[in-house]
């Protein structure tokens, strides 16, 4: 997985081309193979790719259900501000918390 790749956060959608209730091989189709993946205590598989972490919903659905970034990942952005680039203070401003 290229760490320079662009994640737009969409609240409620997704995050780049991962979407909310995508299953774990449309989301191998997108950003390829994880480097390693984890049955939780709840039952629910993780899936590690570089600095990104992507959580699904238990079996059988095994939709995403949450989508989480290192800091290494540059590229995130919500609302045009990038997440990791900017001072924190800016990116919650700019976003209307």
């Amino acid at each position: 997985m290229n760490t320079n790749e662009s994640f737009e956060v969409i609240p409620l959608v997704g995050a780049g081309s991962i979407k909310f209730g995508m299953t774990p091989e449309q989301v191998e189709n997108f950003i390829g193979v994880a480097d390693t993946s984890i049955v939780n205590e709840q039952n629910e598989l993780v899936e590690f790719r570089s600095f990104m972490n992507i959580t699904y919903t238990k079996a059988p659905q095994n939709g995403v259900c949450h989508i989480g970034f290192g800091r290494q990942m540059e590229v995130v952005i919500y609302g045009g501000t990038p997440v990791f680039r900017e001072n924190p203070d800016l990116v919650i401003k700019n976003n209307g918390a």
